[in-house]
């Protein structure tokens, strides 16, 4: 009902963005933090509230983007923009991570989990206006969500810490 384009935007941001890119930055954040860095528990912790700041503010986007077009776009140009603040971020922090200070590794995490949060509130908008005008499908759209999500997270999950053994 909606293309196949929606249900690939779908499945990407839910499975890809948020599956795999939560289960390998939130390991390699966790390890950075306590390995490479040698954190205490109560200094990781705080750093660690401090880099999850995108996800208790998801809100301020919706709102941002629907009141701020973007070349006479709503949604598309935020994520595309939170996308590539993602990539950057993740490229610095794997550059020059071995000389970078908690507070700016801390710093560039904000932009990683930004790349994650902003997506998922976007995508969450449009699947809720499309349950407006298919209410039939709402279900639907709702089990493709979850269900890319926790597919790809399952994968995921289960191959990082081989992934962390040979980086």
């Amino acid at each position: 009902a909606f293309g196949w384009r929606y249900v690939a935007l779908v499945v990407l941001t839910y499975g890809v963005n948020q599956g795999v890119g939560e289960a390998l930055l939130f390991t390699a954040q966790t390890y950075f933090f306590t390995d490479d860095l040698a954190l205490t528990p109560a200094r990781y912790s705080s750093l660690d509230g401090f880099t999850g700041l995108p996800w208790q503010v998801k809100a301020l986007y919706g709102m941002l983007s629907d009141a701020v077009p973007l070349c006479g776009l709503h949604r598309a140009p935020y994520m595309v923009g939170a996308g590539t603040l993602g990539v950057v971020a993740a490229f610095l922090l794997f550059s020059v991570s071995a000389g970078l200070g908690a507070m700016l590794a801390a710093t560039l995490l904000i932009g990683a989990n930004l790349s994650i949060a902003m997506p998922d509130v976007m995508i969450d908008a449009s699947v809720a206006e499309r349950a407006k005008t298919h209410p039939r499908l709402t279900a639907d759209m709702q089990s493709l969500c979850w269900g890319s999500l926790y597919f790809f997270s399952l994968f995921s999950y289960a191959a990082v810490g081989h992934l962390y053994e040979l980086i």
